[in-house]
């Protein structure tokens, strides 16, 4: 009976043997371990990427991780994501609505776009704890800034 693991163990080292010992196989290989750790390297993301806040707290991805009211357990999880031009995103993806809000000392409002949605929070923030209290139902959220 064959084993297959050894036999194909087997194919790579002869392999493996043929390329280091090969000065032109030497080179491709050489060649190739340098563009791959040239792509690794400039594929990395860069700090750069951040949110520029402003010094605004509010600014930046929040995420709901405790909801309470109706609907609770479908919020969970929702992103909810404040730019410093007073644009917002809701959601990720496929899924998301965009808008945009204005603040008070007090009080949220988001007003989603292409539509008359408008929802009105009482708010407190933290550095990364924001908890929305929605005025005209009985949810509230948690959130945690990612």
């Amino acid at each position: 009976m064959v084993n297959y693991w050894q036999t194909g163990f087997n194919r790579i080292y002869i392999f493996a043997f043929y390329i280091l010992n090969n000065p032109n196989m030497n080179t491709v290989f050489k060649s190739l371990l340098f563009v791959s750790l040239l792509v690794g390297v400039l594929s990395c993301k860069k700090d750069d990427d951040k949110m520029d806040d402003g010094g605004d707290p509010l600014v930046g991805r929040w995420e709901i991780v405790e909801a309470m009211g109706t609907l609770a357990d479908a919020n969970l999880g929702t992103i909810y994501t404040y730019n410093s031009d007073g644009t917002f995103k809701l959601g990720e993806g496929l899924l998301s609505s965009e808008g945009t809000y204005e603040r008070s000392s007090t009080t949220i409002t988001m007003e989603f776009s292409g539509s008359s949605i408008v929802f009105v929070y009482d708010y407190t923030l933290t550095e990364n704890r924001l908890t929305l209290d929605n005025t005209s139902s009985d949810q509230v959220f948690i959130l945690e800034k990612r």
